[in-house]
């Protein structure tokens, strides 16, 4: 079962952001907020394929945990939404870097090297990185040394990538 945030922690989650946006690491200097207010729109990139995080429903429209959270931000400023849709997780950065969007609200793990680059918020969802195996496998899998010579996927770019790159021998 996944959790489900709790709209009483979004103005921590506001402040946080605003936070983010005004003291952005001195390589990229985001839109201030007066300017995103002034244009009228706010560009969010994200993803569309990792439910319950955010997916499209059976009408193609953007749904899941981040884009409620972005709808919620845009209204709190009082302006709309441009949707940035990256097709996976090396996309994240670099979009920032290059200010194609103002924020990026996607599932994101915090590493040294991304902070040598973006700044974050605070966590406003925790999640875990698990390995899921064959029910038959259960007991010749039992570390990582266990997976060397097998199959093991993950998505390209990820932090889970990294971990297997590390621990798979």
């Amino acid at each position: 079962i996944m959790p489900t945030p709790s709209l009483k922690t979004f103005p921590l989650c506001l402040a946080i952001l605003f936070a983010v946006l005004l003291a952005s690491p001195s390589q990229i200097q985001a839109r201030s907020l007066d300017e995103i207010k002034q244009s009228g729109t706010i560009v969010i990139g994200t993803r569309d394929y990792i439910p319950p995080i955010q997916y499209r429903d059976s009408a193609g429209e953007l749904v899941g945990i981040d884009p409620d959270l972005g709808r919620e931000i845009a209204k709190q400023l009082g302006v709309s939404i441009t949707w940035k849709i990256m097709q996976g997780p090396k996309f994240r950065v670099p979009v920032l870097v290059d200010k194609e969007v103002d924020l990026v609200i996607s599932s994101f793990s915090v590493t040294s090297d991304r902070l040598e680059k973006i700044a974050f918020s605070d966590a406003y969802f925790e999640t875990g990185l698990a390995i899921m195996i064959r029910k038959s496998d259960k007991n010749s899998i039992r570390s990582w040394r266990d997976l060397s010579g097998r199959t093991v996927t993950s998505t390209q770019g990820s932090t889970g990538a990294a971990l297997i790159g590390q621990h798979v021998p």
